[in-house]
């Protein structure tokens, strides 16, 4: 039995997924969060980008002669989401990957009939979304903690807020309902009590 000439070669050899993520998290370990802002000059980023295209061509050449229906978005959930994985998790990027690749690809696993495709692209849909959640949400705890941390250094009792605020959640409460208060002046209420 010949084989296609396009057909992937089984000598051929391309780096793993694994791999791949791997390299990647080199590179968000030295603080880069969006692949769209990778300095592409870097002899590093060169080398990861070269060892991700390969692997992007291997998962290629698989999808191209697949008779698996689900092959091809397997392949483009896989291609989505490996840099969230390998730790480049600024917001704009994931917001990115979830409207611009995993939704239209949720839609074209309904309209074929993939179910079970359709649950797991809505499942990293969720997980994503989720993650986003989280990383937005992170700057409003740092304001929390940091304003109760001020609170509790600058003595703040029972007898200013009358609240017993020797209980760490009570004042995580009252310090989130202060950040999340629209109509609380924070800088203010600061310098009234004299917290700089």
């Amino acid at each position: 039995m010949s084989e296609s000439p396009n057909a992937p070669s089984r000598t051929t050899s391309y780096p793993s997924r694994r791999q791949v993520v791997r390299a990647l998290r080199t590179l968000s370990a030295r603080g880069y969060v969006d692949p769209f802002n990778l300095p592409l000059e870097d002899p590093g980023v060169k080398a990861v980008n070269a060892m991700l295209h390969a692997w992007q061509d291997g998962l290629q050449r698989y999808v191209d002669h697949s008779p698996d229906p689900t092959a091809f978005l397997k392949y483009r959930l896989s291609h989505a989401t490996i840099h969230i994985e390998a730790g480049f998790q600024a917001p704009p990027h994931i917001t990115r990957i979830v409207h611009w690749w995993l939704t239209p690809d949720l839609s074209r696993a309904e309209c074929r009939g993939l179910s079970g495709m359709y649950r797991r692209i809505q499942a990293k849909i969720d997980e994503l979304n989720a993650l986003l959640a989280d990383l937005l949400a992170q700057p409003q705890r740092d304001k929390i903690i940091a304003m109760s941390t001020a609170l509790l250094g600058a003595g703040v009792t029972q007898s200013i807020l009358g609240l017993d605020l020797d209980d760490d959640e009570l004042l995580m409460a009252v310090c989130a309902e202060l950040v999340q208060d629209k109509r609380a002046n924070i800088e203010s209420l600061l310098t009234q009590y004299g917290i700089e």
